[in-house]
């Protein structure tokens, strides 16, 4: 086996080159086993007519750091989506923000003022439903629901701001992986003192 230090490559006896690098050494089978060894910010160096590995540089603290934050506060986020999209028990974030629309309209029929489409719609939804509710049921499950909905999104979205802060200020890799099992574990224990499912 013969090596370049200009071209990096190796250069095995048994295949023909048109044109080989003027540099070559020879390189015996422990020396490329070694070489075929090396990590992948290690490089290959000939001192003295030899092929040696030289280290590479250790990975930047910081950079380790900053990349393992983002992770994680990106593993966060999504959690919190994935469980506001179960509790709501759609992902589709316009159904989602029509909770509040509901709640609107429940309140307005309740207070007699509510238009003739809105009325309408909530007909048309209870009779889709065909659980033979009547208005007045159907309005007090929206309260409900609607009610335990923006408990449970306050809490997803307190608790999301509380570890963005622990997040930003974690000093090591290993903190911040602790802290992204942490807002798992209490937002699920949150949950479940509210009576909400996990699942």
């Amino acid at each position: 086996m013969r090596f370049s230090q200009k071209t990096g490559c190796f250069y095995p006896e048994d295949i023909f080159y048109a044109e080989l690098p003027d540099d070559l050494i020879d390189v015996s089978q422990s020396e490329f086993a070694q070489a075929m060894g090396r990590g992948p910010d290690d490089r290959l160096q000939v001192v003295d007519g030899r092929i040696v590995v030289v280290p590479g540089a250790p990975p930047d603290s910081a950079k380790i750091l900053s990349r393992t934050r983002s992770e994680v506060l990106s593993r966060i986020e999504a959690y919190a989506k994935t469980k506001r999209a179960q509790l709501a028990e759609t992902a589709d974030e316009i159904e989602i923000a029509a909770w509040g629309n509901k709640l609107r309209i429940a309140q307005a029929i309740q207070e007699q003022r509510a238009s003739a489409a809105d009325v309408l719609a909530f007909e048309t939804e209870i009779a889709a439903r065909g659980l033979g509710e009547t208005m007045e049921k159907f309005c007090a499950k929206v309260f409900r629901r609607a009610g335990m909905f923006a408990r449970a999104v306050g809490l997803i979205d307190g608790m999301k701001k509380n570890m963005q802060l622990l997040v930003g200020q974690a000093q090591t890799p290993d903190e911040l992986l602790q802290l992204a099992e942490r807002f798992q574990h209490d937002f699920d224990i949150g949950l479940q003192e509210m009576n909400f499912s996990s699942s």
